[in-house]
């Protein structure tokens, strides 16, 4: 009986079976497989370390990710999918805690990512677990966009004590800018519609004859977004300086942010009649107090509050006028 098996005389009369060297190794495999007979850890216990470290290393990717809660996420999915995996739990617990801290940022895929990597190193059984992974991620992604708005550096300027400062683009301005009203020299009398203003003011020198940083506000009031009205008020010795600007009439005035034009206006009399539908600019001042300057979407804005086209009230408010008068507080809902 040849083939597997290979058979040899002793010197004491026994006859010994022999295994070859191949058969041999076979033969332990499959015992090593089956019953766990390897010495050191197990099958079960090694996938499940293995599943940790696969989601460990997802978690480090995601850590490393500029969004910087994206790491949070990816832990707290290794935590669920590594079933088993000391490492990885541990790392789970870490990415918990980060979100815990409310880090700016999050990867929405990041926890999903972490998940799937453990669940495939522990032989596919920890599909639940991977979903729990991509919640996770997602969670973050939510905690990271209310606190730093998606990875973003920037300000929130909404407040329960500024709610005209609560619109969408209010909650994260990742840059203040800085805002005036230059009323240019020349005339261009009763102008109707926007663009032949615009037209108009194209053919004019282009020269300031008075200039109003937002910064010489001192208080400001606005309608509820999209406003038809924004009211401003100088502070005491910039109304003293600008007083000349109260007999303004007809006169085109630009409104621009960190020197990029918003939009463009004529000065003129709060009472008149002209059906004139651009940006209006209305100056008071009562006597020994301080210069009032109230913008209007279209003329008659501040006679008949209330109506309006959308779109004229669009073209007065503008984030970036809100946003200077928010960061400094300033701005409140015209009651």
């Amino acid at each position: 009986m040849r083939g597997w098996w290979q058979w040899w005389l002793r010197n004491d009369g026994a006859v010994r079976w022999v295994a070859p060297r191949g058969a041999l190794g076979l033969a332990a495999l499959v015992a090593c497989s089956t019953f766990g007979a390897c010495g050191g850890v197990s099958k079960s216990k090694r996938a499940n370390a293995t599943g940790g470290t696969a989601a460990v290393g997802a978690g480090t990717a995601g850590a490393t990710a500029e969004s910087g809660t994206g790491g949070a996420a990816a832990g707290t999915g290794s935590a669920a999918a590594g079933t088993g995996g000391d490492v990885g739990g541990t790392f789970g617990e870490a990415g918990s805690s980060g979100v815990g801290s409310g880090a700016a940022g999050a990867t929405n895929g990041a926890g999903g990512l972490a998940g799937a990597a453990g669940a495939v190193a522990n032989g596919g059984a920890s599909g639940a677990g991977a979903a729990l992974g991509g919640e996770a991620g997602e969670g973050a992604a939510s905690a990271g966009e209310s606190s730093g708005g998606a990875g973003r550096d920037c300000e929130n300027l909404c407040g329960e004590a500024a709610p005209a400062c609560c619109t969408e683009e209010l909650r994260c301005v990742e840059r203040i800018p800085r805002c005036r009203i230059d009323v240019l020299a020349g005339d261009v009398g009763v102008i109707y519609e926007y663009s032949d203003l615009q037209a108009e003011i194209g053919t004019l020198s282009g020269a300031v004859e008075f200039m109003v940083p937002l910064g010489l506000v001192e208080r400001a009031a606005a309608d509820p977004p999209p406003a038809a009205r924004f009211q401003l008020t100088l502070d005491p010795e910039a109304s003293t300086e600008l007083a000349a600007l109260a007999g303004v009439n007809a006169q085109p005035f630009r409104l621009s942010c960190d020197e990029q034009e918003l939009f463009v206006g004529v000065v003129y009399l709060e009472g008149g009649a002209a059906a004139i539908r651009t940006p209006v600019l209305h100056v008071k001042q009562a006597e020994d107090g301080p210069l009032v300057l109230r913008l209007g979407a279209w003329q008659g804005a501040w006679i008949l509050s209330g109506g309006g086209a959308a779109e004229l009230r669009e073209r007065l408010d503008r984030t970036e006028l809100r946003a200077e008068l928010c960061a400094r507080g300033l701005l409140e809902e015209i009651q």
